[in-house]
């Protein structure tokens, strides 16, 4: 009896090793891919994963297989070739097991980052027009990177199809770019979502590369001194809310709140501190196939608007680097109009650093300056930000030649007691909606007094007088 039990117990043992072994030698994929998942179809699409070191895997969807081995890490891709938009489909990756993927289509995929106002979901609107309501669209397909300010932290991301429920926790901005690209594309459109509230572009960047520039390399010197003394700061402030706890429960004075440098908040530091962000949500995602980048950031940047000239070109960068894709379409929302906040004074010169990103290689700006709300730094009208970000995305991208910005000031000179200003635009040439006469000009001699102006289209140019400036 004895040793029928010994060797029941030896056949166990050697089903646990058999099964560990497979275990540890499964294909695993990255939560990017999954069931309802799209792929970028224009472009050597490319998968990876992990397995056992040396594994034999093999990657089939619509009617291409493509094989590689795991390196010596258990690290492994491959690229399928082009495909053009269309599905569902079936993806196999087959390694020691066989992983499946179901409902999987080609077409456009865009990742879609920035800090609140691209975070802001749908749900948290109110007065959407009835045409540009959210509707039950099979051929959109959400996937949500979680961050720490939302109800489903921790969740595994999926992706699924768009409809009335699954839309209501997504980001309204790129659902709404998302849903104009479908309507007018008619092919699937993947929207990736990876924001966080707050966040500047250094937490989206590497240390790496920040310290390696001289102009950068403070922010990360700065942060570390900061965490540094974090945990004695926290310790004081966690009691201090004991102390005031318990003062309100005994009706005693009120404990006098300690003073800090930096608020010890955790979700502050983890959306300002450099690097953190990208670590945690952006790297995973990489270099899953993109078409482009939609961005909606800078209300937390404000106070610095004069390094974001630099920065967030920098970002930028480093991003199409990291990516390996080439220079994608990298579209951004120029800040609106907000007359509220400690960094007020500073969103135009925050708004001009946009407007010179401009000079970054395939980029396009969305002017939101006349559709926000000067009391609320989260506008409610991101239909408008959606429409505007697509066409941008139909005439930068897509090859539509179709207006899609303003003018843009390029230069100006002086004639007598005029200046007369230039701009780049399409069309016959510079108009004022409407007929109506041309506001918000003001202008200043050398002694820097600025006078509202009195300004006139004259052909291609902006005429801008003032009889108080000589």
């Amino acid at each position: 009896m004895k040793i029928f039990k010994a060797k029941q117990l030896c056949i166990v043992l050697f089903i646990m090793a058999v099964a560990l072994s497979q275990c540890f030698g499964d294909v695993n994929l990255p939560n990017i891919f999954g069931d309802n998942m799209v792929l970028q179809g224009d472009m050597k699409i490319p998968v990876w994963g992990t397995s056992a070191a040396g594994e034999k895997i093999t990657v089939i969807l619509n009617g291409k297989t493509v094989k590689t081995t795991a390196d010596q890490d258990g690290r492994w891709m491959v690229k399928l070739g082009k495909m053009k938009p269309g599905g569902p489909y079936e993806m196999r990756v087959t390694g020691n097991n066989i992983i499946v993927l179901r409902n999987v289509k080609i077409g456009e995929v865009w990742l879609c980052s920035g800090q609140s106002n691209m975070w802001w979901p749908v749900e948290r609107l109110h007065d959407i027009p009835g045409d540009v309501a959210p509707a039950d669209n099979p051929d959109i397909r959400l996937f949500s990177v979680w961050s720490p300010e939302h109800d489903s932290f921790g969740k595994t991301p999926e992706w699924v199809q768009c409809d009335t429920e699954t839309v209501r926790e997504f980001s309204a901005a790129a659902y709404f770019f998302g849903r104009y690209l479908q309507q007018e594309l008619k092919v699937p459109v993947g929207l990736i979502h990876c924001s966080m509230g707050g966040s500047i572009p250094e937490a989206w960047m590497t240390r790496k590369n920040l310290i390696s520039n001289p102009e950068f390399k403070p922010i990360v010197t700065s942060w570390d001194s900061i965490t540094t003394v974090y945990p004695d700061a926290m310790a004081r402030f966690n009691q201090y809310l004991s102390d005031l706890k318990k003062a309100k429960a005994d009706g005693t004075q009120l404990p006098d709140a300690p003073t800090f440098e930096f608020v010890p908040k955790p979700l502050r530091i983890y959306m300002r501190y450099p690097q953190i962000v990208y670590g945690a949500q952006l790297k995973p995602l990489a270099p899953y196939g993109i078409k482009g980048v939609i961005w909606y950031q800078g209300e937390s940047s404000a106070a610095r608007s004069y390094q974001y000239r630099d920065l967030f070109p920098a970002m930028i960068s480093e991003w199409r680097e990291f990516w390996d894709q080439g220079n994608f379409p990298f579209l951004y929302v120029q800040l609106a109009n907000y007359n509220g906040g400690s960094a007020q004074e500073s969103i135009p010169e925050l708004r001009e650093a946009q407007l010179m990103a401009l000079s970054v290689p395939n980029t396009g700006m969305a002017v939101t300056v006349d559709i926000g709300d000067n009391d609320n730094v989260h506008a409610n009208n991101k239909w408008d930000v959606g429409y505007r970000l697509a066409l941008l995305a139909f005439d930068k991208v897509y090859g539509r030649n179709l207006l899609s910005s303003g003018p843009i000031y390029t230069s100006m000179k002086i004639t007598g007691n005029t200046i007369r200003l230039k701009f780049k635009h399409k069309g016959e040439g510079l108009v004022a909606g409407g007929n109506e006469s041309l506001k918000g000009f003001v202008i200043a001699g050398k002694d820097r007094k600025f006078y509202n102006a009195k300004a006139q289209i004259e052909g291609d140019e902006v005429v801008v007088s003032s009889s108080n400036v000589s």
